[in-house]
């Protein structure tokens, strides 16, 4: 007797959704290209949960393939939490770009809603030194995209296919980039 699997959304749907995302936005991507190229200085990623893994993801690809120094702020948790303990958990990436980030530099920050408040810490802590600022976003972009200096924002309001696009894009910019 043939077992089928009974999944939690229909695939092929989920599918679609995600193509026509990447139809929508494919002309924004293409723009990060020649500013990733242009960055004379290192790459910042910085992000929460999913969107920190994609984040650190992007660090490998990058570092890998296109032989550029890229550093995510997510990953030294030692860090994050003595921030967090010390300040609050929102100053976890403003107080390291207080630091580590220069004029040269880019920050591009990774997130579903556009809305967390460390991150906009983080781009506004960029900005003030002058930094280039990217938002990968989703549904609306909420308040990253407002500050970010580009964005692209992955028009859905699934947390999933916004995770699954913004690591697609976070791979076609390592490829681009490494050619």
């Amino acid at each position: 007797m043939e077992r089928r699997l009974l999944l939690p959304v229909n695939l092929t749907k989920y599918i679609e959704e995600e193509q026509r995302c990447l139809r929508l936005i494919e002309p924004e991507v293409g723009k990060l290209l020649p500013i990733i190229d242009s960055t004379k200085g290192t790459i910042y990623t910085i992000g929460n949960g999913g969107s920190a893994s994609t984040a650190s993801h992007f660090v490998g690809d990058m570092v890998k393939t296109a032989k550029r120094k890229v550093i995510s702020l997510c990953d030294n948790s030692g860090l994050i939490t003595a921030i967090s303990n010390d300040h609050h958990f929102i100053d976890c990436f403003e107080k390291q770009i207080e630091v580590l980030i220069d004029k040269e530099d880019l920050l591009i920050a990774i997130s579903v809603s556009g809305d967390s408040l460390n991150l906009i810490r983080g781009v506004q802590a960029a900005k003030r030194v002058g930094t280039k600022t990217i938002g990968l976003l989703g549904k609306k972009g909420g308040t990253l995209k407002i500050i970010c200096d580009y964005s692209v924002v992955v028009p859905s309001d699934s947390y999933e296919i916004c995770e699954d696009i913004h690591l697609a894009v976070c791979h076609i910019l390592a490829k681009g980039v490494s050619k």
